[in-house]
């Protein structure tokens, strides 16, 4: 039952009560309603172009449907699910801030190449075994491994942040040694380290 003197409120008008969006034949948005063009669907067709890969093969790497992937490209769907976002612009190494606000996001680059250099450094200078091959064991980590071993390390740390909501928190080295663990070959072949 509606009230006979609804409250004046400083939003809304009472004619567009059975207002619906204009929806084609098909049943998508009319084109005045998408989202602008130049965001995440263009944003996604190049990148995918980039890496060579055709909108099923993407499909199948993010793991999604390739009717839902194509809809993200041409912008059908208007709300793609953050879980999707992230595994696009995790495999398609984009911005998020250019996925989510159509601009890239701004960052101290001085300061995050001084922060990864630093890990990257303290991480091989533990990581070693001058000895090693003398033991069969490996005497230090790969570029590889040590590149892998600090975007773990980097990555976990970046979620603990906005988990905990401290922007200064640090990993210990248990955590550290556990990415070592999950990202290198450091330990084959050792006993109890």
């Amino acid at each position: 039952m509606k009230p006979k003197n609804p409250p004046d409120l400083p939003f809304g008008d009472d004619e567009e009560e059975d207002w619906e969006p204009p929806i084609n034949a098909e049943g998508a948005f009319e084109d005045e309603w998408r989202e602008k063009p130049g965001q995440l669907g263009d944003l996604l067709k190049k990148a995918r172009r980039a890496k060579g890969l055709n909108q099923q093969q993407m499909a199948k790497i993010v793991g999604i449907s390739l009717r839902s992937y194509k809809a993200y490209e041409i912008q059908e769907t208007l709300h793609v699910p953050a879980t999707v976002l992230q595994r696009l612009v995790e495999f398609l190494d984009v911005d998020p801030g250019l996925v989510l606000m159509g601009s890239p996001s701004k960052v101290n680059y001085d300061v995050v190449v001084d922060d990864v250099l630093d890990m990257a450094m303290h991480i091989n200078k533990t990581y070693q075994r001058v000895d090693g091959a003398k033991f069969g064991l490996k005497e230090g980590l790969t570029g590889t491994e040590l590149r892998d071993v600090v975007k773990a390390v980097l990555r976990e740390r970046d979620l603990q942040r906005v988990y905990r909501g401290d922007p200064s928190f640090q990993l210990g080295w248990e955590e550290i040694e556990e990415a070592v663990k999950r990202n290198s070959a450091f330990y084959e072949g050792a006993a109890n380290e």
